[in-house]
């Protein structure tokens, strides 16, 4: 079980805003979640938006509430207040569930 990232997602859509999409491989359910998003050590989690399946995008932020099922894509949108640089970037995202359970995805991509 694991959220996936997906090869060649990563891309940077402007001077200071990358995407890139995540698959769910958790499992299928709804409820209440502690999020972090991270971009090279530094947190962006409300600096970003994420868009589940079919949903419309949402704001991030450190707690939301949310559904997603099996196999959904998880689409992220991190707009920084600084340009990007070119080069390699670390990404790791943390999903605290409660009850001891986290779910986290972290890989690095070049842009």
């Amino acid at each position: 079980m694991s959220l996936t990232f997906v090869k060649e997602s990563l891309r940077k859509l402007d001077e200071s805003t990358l995407q890139f999409m995540l698959k769910n491989y958790v499992g299928s359910g709804s409820g209440g979640a502690g999020v972090k998003l991270l971009l090279d050590e530094k947190d962006v989690t409300e600096g970003s938006t994420v868009k589940i399946g079919s949903q419309e995008a949402r704001q991030m932020k450190p707690y939301m509430y949310g559904s997603v099922a099996y196999g959904d894509e998880i689409l992220f949108t991190v707009k920084l207040d600084t340009p990007i640089k070119p080069g390699p970037h670390k990404i790791r995202l943390v999903c605290d569930i409660g009850g001891g359970e986290t779910f986290s995805a972290e890989f690095e991509g070049t842009v």
